[in-house]
């Protein structure tokens, strides 16, 4: 439920999650008789809303087993398709995400004779349509560059590092509200002790010999006959929003609102914060709760002025869930207790265990498509129970204050 830094994070799972999967394969080379190649990765991509999650990546191309010195190799079309799981599609579809697209940087090491670089391949993720359950697949395409390489010998390609620069939009086609900002970048770290050798094959001698190239080769720039634009990414400070782990989001809000009790004119102002972290595959949340101490002025059959202080004990977290309708349901088990309270200015109650004698079952719940990110207003009735401790006017206190159908109205914002 609440979004802590909140807003400061879903989703998460965004989005970027889903493209992770697209930019693995942004290196190839070649020319000459082509094999197919395939690569499974798993990476850790860090994600707003959800953190590190573990994504898969699967790389599929026909790259050349051999390349002559000296001769362009020409582009290579690539695919890579991700799978990704209905953790996912929830993240995203809580935060009103209907379509991701965007662009990813592969990165990549050449290790050949005279030739030791590391290349960066960018990747065009295709715009694709969140389902609205179960998991689902994303695919992207590029062109690898076509290099030169100057001298005949064993070369090896392997594959690393990722950065996603994803743009998630609602149904309307606007920016879905992703907090610190939307396009986002995710970073994904490669998982270690894997294979990542895409591919190992032979440069040939061209023309019986080395050829020198035309520019001294470069440690860090190869020399190409076609260089697609590469994109230079930076990577920000983590989100704001707590990161969950194992598929839970953790999200949190300021609360401010009022109740109004039944038996009595006037309203009680309500402050405070909630922190939720919400399971995924499951749509529940347990969160902690804090209203602060209020002062309630209200008045007794219209006419009499009492005034009260007002503190809230949690019996329990509060838990609650996102319906199939988007609506979130909260309950949250209170004790009331009035510690001070005054009639025509004179205290008549000044116990610390004036308090209801069972707690309060607030029940609350939001509209259709309640937005985890900005937040919302939530309402619900209560009961409130007899008080006890209250001093030689407790039956006085607890006949006004014990009530059924108080109304509680509060609106949640992001921190």
């Amino acid at each position: 439920m609440n979004h802590r830094r909140g807003s400061k994070k879903l989703t998460a799972v965004l989005a970027s999650v889903t493209t992770a999967g697209l930019v693995g394969a942004g290196l190839f080379i070649g020319a000459g008789t082509s094999a197919a190649a395939s690569l499974d990765l798993n990476y850790g991509c860090t994600f707003p809303l959800i953190d590190v999650q573990p994504v898969k990546i699967q790389i599929n191309a026909s790259i050349p087993d051999t390349i002559t010195a000296g001769v362009p190799t020409g582009e290579f079309q690539i695919e890579a398709i991700s799978t990704l799981n209905e953790d996912t599609t929830t993240g995203l579809k809580l935060v009103k995400v209907a379509t991701i697209e965007g662009t990813a940087i592969s990165t990549a090491h050449i290790s050949a004779p005279d030739f030791d670089t590391d290349l960066e391949v960018p990747v065009t993720v295709e715009k694709t349509a969140i389902p609205a359950s179960g998991g689902f697949t994303v695919k992207a395409t590029g062109k690898t560059p076509s290099l030169k390489f100057p001298k005949a010998g064993p070369i090896k390609i392997t594959v690393h590092d990722i950065v996603l620069n994803i743009t998630a939009k609602k149904a309307d086609g606007t920016l879905a509200s992703i907090p610190p900002s939307n396009p986002f970048e995710a970073p994904c770290a490669q998982d270690p002790g894997q294979n990542n050798v895409l591919k190992e094959g032979e440069i040939l001698p061209g023309g019986g010999g080395t050829t020198n190239p035309t520019t001294p080769p470069s440690t860090t720039n190869p020399t190409t006959t076609t260089q697609p634009p590469v994109t230079t990414t930076t990577t920000k400070p983590p989100v704001t929003t707590t990161p969950g782990g194992g598929g839970t989001v953790k999200y949190g809000y300021n609360l401010a609102g009022k109740s109004n009790l039944k038996n009595m004119s006037g309203d009680v102002p309500l402050k405070g914060t909630i922190d939720a972290n919400l399971t995924l595959a499951t749509k529940k949340f347990t969160a902690d709760l804090v209203l602060n101490p209020a002062t309630a002025n209200l008045s007794i059959m219209g006419f009499l002025p009492v005034v009260s202080r007002v503190e809230f004990v949690n019996e329990a977290q509060t838990t609650g869930s996102i319906e199939a309708d988007g609506a979130l349901k909260s309950n949250s088990l209170l004790t009331i207790k009035l510690p001070q309270v005054s009639l025509f200015g004179f205290p008549i109650s000044q116990s610390a265990d004036c308090k209801t004698v069972t707690p309060s079952d607030i029940n609350l719940a939001s509209a259709p498509d309640f937005d985890v990110i900005a937040g919302g207003q939530l309402t619900g009735s209560y009961t409130i129970a007899p008080l006890k401790g209250c001093g030689s006017f407790n039956d006085y206190i607890s006949g006004f204050a014990a009530s059924s159908g108080n109304t509680i109205a509060v609106n949640l914002t992001s921190k």
